[in-house]
């Protein structure tokens, strides 16, 4: 979308750092043998290592942030942030 000059909602914005900056994320279910949601998240790096939050950048830490502070919004805060991840663009 970048290279072809076409403008995006602030949200798409969002998750396209999510995509570019962070690594892939998953649950750890070893952390909590009673069941998957209960584990610890984890990444996976380009070159296949496995790494915890703490260990991701400021940047990269700035960014999950904002996304989960997103998400949470969205799907059980007072969506504050609906308005502003739909609108439409100029």
């Amino acid at each position: 979308m970048k290279q072809a000059g076409i403008k995006v909602s602030p949200y798409y914005a969002m998750m396209t750092k999510v995509t570019e900056e962070l690594p892939a994320a998953t649950t750890n279910t070893a952390d909590n043998g009673s069941n998957a949601f209960n584990g610890s998240q984890v990444f996976i790096t380009d070159n296949s290592k496995k790494i915890k939050a703490d260990k991701l950048t400021a940047k990269q830490k700035e960014i999950l942030h904002d996304y989960k502070i997103i998400q949470y919004d969205i799907t059980a805060g007072n969506q504050y942030s609906a308005k502003w991840a739909t609108q439409k663009v100029k």
